[in-house]
């Protein structure tokens, strides 16, 4: 989930100085863009918390598996979503890859581009293996017969 915070903020960094760029230049701003921005910012808005109160507070409401589980379920949809956002747009801005001989505004362009491509897949691959792990190991708990819903992951 810390990872999920870091990433989350180059994301917002990288399209937001996207969207500063495509204004300026081309008078416009793309759809991935403003998802991108707010993946970032949802992203940083529901993990700072859990893991803040996770560290600061033992059994917690926010870090109990029936609420962590769930948020990160949302999380995940929205960066599978950017993904394939921004892969849908390749073909169109830079069909050939990035440009070698581009000025330094279009190559930068592009390079934010698939920064943001590549992020947003490893966010949603991590985000996807933390929920099944954290299925599985309710799963079993509860198995064992162990309350495992209303509990925090860190007890």
């Amino acid at each position: 989930l810390g990872f999920t915070l870091l990433a989350s903020f180059a994301v917002i960094a990288l399209a937001g100085h996207m969207t500063s760029t495509a204004v300026t230049f081309l008078g416009t701003a793309f759809d991935f863009q403003a998802l991108a921005i707010s993946c970032g910012a949802l992203s940083m808005i529901t993990m700072l918390p859990i893991l803040i109160v996770g560290f600061i507070r033992r059994g917690a409401w926010l870090n109990m598996n029936v609420v962590e589980i769930p948020i990160a379920g949302f999380l995940w949809t929205l960066w599978i979503a950017l993904a394939v956002l921004c892969t849908s747009w390749v073909p169109i801005l830079f069909p050939e890859g990035c440009p070698a001989g581009a000025n330094a505004i279009t190559a930068t362009f592009c390079a934010e581009l698939f920064a943001i491509e590549g992020l947003a897949f490893v966010e949603w691959i991590l985000l996807l293996i933390y929920i099944f792990t954290m299925i599985i190991l309710c799963l079993i708990g509860k198995s064992r017969g162990n309350a495992v819903w209303l509990v925090s992951a860190n007890t």
